[in-house]
């Protein structure tokens, strides 16, 4: 037994490090991960690499930055998916188990001939070198099975997927929709039923090797939380958003450009999301010196459903430290921006414009070129290594 290593792998989509009592939350109660952030090894300043959620998830588990693999958004195919670590793993001799879900695009070029998906949209699937343990994302059969063995039928599952909120007959009233309770228990949630198989599968493999990949879709919409946890706070406790009006009105384009929809009178019921996001958080439960001097965050906000002129310029990169973080964009109209976050860890006092900045901002901006020049994709000069039976690097 002592010789056994076992993987257990957890992603809950779209949790943000502020909804978690070991990283600040004053008033959150998420006490599984807080004892887990307790007994291991926490990384308060760790950023998401890239974002959305599927170009976020192929930097996870390809190891490489998102202008590397070009899977730039959500249904973007990921190019030789098969340098991930499910598949080096499988070759050092394991067998890596997925729960839950994944959802990438296999590039066409690396499917069979003859295969649907060379010529028609596919999502869902699974990386390779990974067993399908259960594949779910909004629901499976499995799931579907599980409700049945209690007692639930067709028609009522069905309309469980379809209005899984517990509205009364004449309608919310004043209230979100979303913050009546689910029409399921807590027992019978989707991340308490995968959390179960989880189990199961680990008490399965008891004294072998396992490697697990669990997957998790909430707090990620539709906001859909059981009885109590989607009345465990109050929307008047939820803290306000760091708003700036300067910056809304006549900060950076960018800006005005992503925060047009994210205004209250827009979004009436921010205060109950934010309510019903924590109680999803629920049900699932002294900073050291940081490893990596600044971490490094893309974006590109393309649209590859409908392209244009312009995409090339839709692009940003960011670096952050203990002290500053410093943004970049591709459109030769978007001067940089720059914060301190010591200062002003709200992020809302842009100093790019003040000539004492320019020093510092040129240091960064040197420190995110550098950056990108060391991540750029070497395919070509690997290849030939490989030929020549050399070793990359």
């Amino acid at each position: 037994m002592s010789g056994i290593r076992n993987v257990l792998f957890v992603i809950a989509d779209q949790l943000r490090s502020d909804a978690l009592g070991c990283c600040g939350n004053d008033f959150v109660e998420t006490p599984a991960l807080d004892g887990l952030a307790r007994e291991g090894v926490l990384f308060p300043a760790c950023t998401a690499q890239a974002a959305p959620c599927g170009p976020s998830r192929a930097c996870l588990m390809t190891g490489t930055y998102l202008h590397r693999n070009r899977s730039t958004r959500n249904e973007v195919p990921l190019a030789r998916a098969r340098c991930s670590w499910g598949r080096w793993l499988r070759d050092a001799g394991y067998a890596p188990a997925l729960i839950g879900y994944q959802d990438y695009c296999p590039h066409p070029d690396e499917l069979p001939e003859g295969d649907p998906r060379r010529t028609g949209f596919s999502y869902h699937n699974t990386l390779p070198g990974f067993d399908t343990e259960i594949y779910h994302e909004y629901t499976s059969p499995e799931y579907r099975a599980f409700l049945k063995e209690r007692g639930h039928g067709d028609k009522e599952i069905a309309r469980w997927e379809e209005h899984p909120w517990d509205v009364p007959p004449e309608g919310p009233g004043e209230r979100w929709k979303k913050s009546f309770p689910a029409v399921f228990t807590a027992e019978e949630s989707k991340p308490r039923f995968l959390t179960d198989r989880a189990a199961d599968y680990v008490r399965r493999k008891a004294g072998e090797g396992w490697v697990l990949n669990l997957n998790i879709l909430p707090p990620h919409s539709p906001d859909v939380c059981p009885a109590p946890y989607h009345a465990m706070y109050s929307p008047d406790r939820i803290p306000a958003p760091w708003r700036s009006e300067e910056e809304r009105l006549r900060g950076h384009p960018y800006h005005r450009h992503m925060i047009c929809e994210d205004d209250e009178a827009v979004h009436r019921w921010w205060r109950e999301q934010r309510a019903v996001y924590h109680g999803m958080v629920s049900l699932d439960g002294s900073q050291k010196t940081p490893v990596n001097e600044a971490v490094f965050s893309e974006f590109d906000y393309s649209d590859p459903f409908h392209p244009g002129p312009d995409d090339a310029k839709k692009l940003l990169w960011i670096i952050r430290d203990t002290n500053y973080k410093y943004v970049e964009f591709a459109d030769p109209a978007y001067d940089p921006v720059f914060f301190s976050l010591r200062e002003d860890p709200e992020e809302l006092n842009d100093l790019a414009g003040r000539p004492d900045s320019v020093p510092l901002m040129w240091h960064y901006s040197r420190r995110l070129l550098q950056w990108r020049m060391r991540g750029e994709d070497r395919s070509v000069t690997d290849l030939m290594a490989e030929t020549l039976g050399a070793a990359p690097g």
